[in-house]
Formats: C-alpha cells, structure tokens, sequence
C-alpha cells in the first residue's frame, strides 16, 4: 500500500509539473507550427506533395479496377500465373537453419 500512494504521488505530481509546463511549449510549438504554414516555400511545397499524392491514389484506383475487372474466375482457364514456390519460403529451412 504504501508503494501505490508514492507512485500515485509522484504521478500526481508529475503530471501538474508537466501540465504547466507542456500547455506552454504546446502553445509556443502551435505558434511556430502556424508560422511555418504561412510561408509561400512550405505551402507549394504543400501543394506538390498534394498533387502528386492525387495523382498516386488516381493510378492506384485504375490498377486495383484492371485488376479486379479481368480477374474473372481463377482457376477455370485462368490466364493468372503465380510462382511456383512462395515468395517467404526460406531456402535453408525454418529460422535459417537447415
């Protein structure tokens, strides 16, 4: 018992310590966060990364569509090949040991 009141003392403490101090570096990270998004470099570059993300998820949607648009019924006449072994099979046995 009087192990759990030190810890739950000393977590009690720590965290008013850390409240006072933490809402105030949170607001100056906040401030210096707001300043950093004004700039003109840091919203093109913004704007780059937005597009080109766009662009990903555009050519992505169309592969998963092909995909799943000429899949069809596999195995019947199915033009799919797969390897003949799996890609995680390990050559020297299980855990690298033979």
């Amino acid at each position: 018992m009087r192990y759990r009141l030190t810890f739950l003392l000393g977590v009690g403490a720590g965290y008013v310590l850390g409240a006072r101090a933490g809402r105030e570096r949170y607001d100056q990270l906040m401030r210096s966060f707001r300043d950093a998004k004004e700039q003109p470099g840091v919203q093109s570059a913004a704007g780059v990364v937005a597009a080109q993300a766009s662009g990903l998820a555009q050519k992505a949607k169309s592969a998963v569509s092909t995909r799943a648009g000429s899949g069809g019924d596999i195995g019947a006449g199915s033009s799919t090949t797969y390897p003949a072994t799996p890609l995680n099979a390990n050559p020297h046995g299980l855990n690298g040991t033979s």
